[in-house]
């Protein structure tokens, strides 16, 4: 019998990592005929089709990252069609 006062013998077991696995990157997305294109004042651009646009923010819906909000400062400009590719 073991002695209660005898501390239980404890064994470690090697567990495996868990695997990660990237997604493959997204298909290019279209141009939706909806949509406009926000100019920021960061000098970035995100095509978005515009839900709201108010004093405070504007909300709008990207292809990919869904529903959007951003402070209305960050707008440099709304344009209706794709611009024209750099270069």
């Amino acid at each position: 019998e073991d002695d209660p006062g005898t501390p239980a013998r404890v064994e470690a077991v090697a567990v495996p990592a868990a695997r990660i696995e990237t997604p493959a990157p997204p298909a290019p997305v279209e141009v939706d005929a909806g949509s406009q294109w926000l100019d920021l004042t960061n000098g970035g651009r995100l095509q978005l089709e515009v839900e709201s646009w108010t004093a405070k923010e504007i909300t709008g819906h990207h292809p990919i990252l869904g529903r959007c909000v951003f402070p209305t400062e960050l707008a440099h400009r709304l344009s209706l069609g794709a611009p024209a590719p750099e270069g």
